[in-house]
């Protein structure tokens, strides 16, 4: 089996936002170098089955694939409603 080789996961390398519940990121580099990652966040307060509902599209930085990434913002935000 594989699970020998399996390794922890560096500190510098789990992106966690206070309050927030973060899952499925996805990272790409640009020319200049610098990784982007997009990722689906909800709020923490909601549980986790508020991802149906109350996803959000956040965007973070690093200069380096395993981070430290940095939170820039939303990029897309929650449209409310019947979406």
């Amino acid at each position: 089996m594989l699970g020998h080789k399996i390794l922890p996961v560096q500190k510098k390398s789990q992106f966690h936002m206070e309050g927030y519940c973060v899952w499925g990121g996805s990272m790409s580099r640009t020319s200049d170098g610098r990784c982007h990652l997009l990722f689906s966040c909800w709020p923490e307060r909601e549980g986790f089955e508020a991802w149906v509902l109350s996803s959000q599209i956040g965007y973070a930085v690093a200069d380096d694939p395993l981070g430290p990434y940095e939170f820039q913002g939303l990029a897309l935000a929650g449209r409310g409603g019947d979406y």
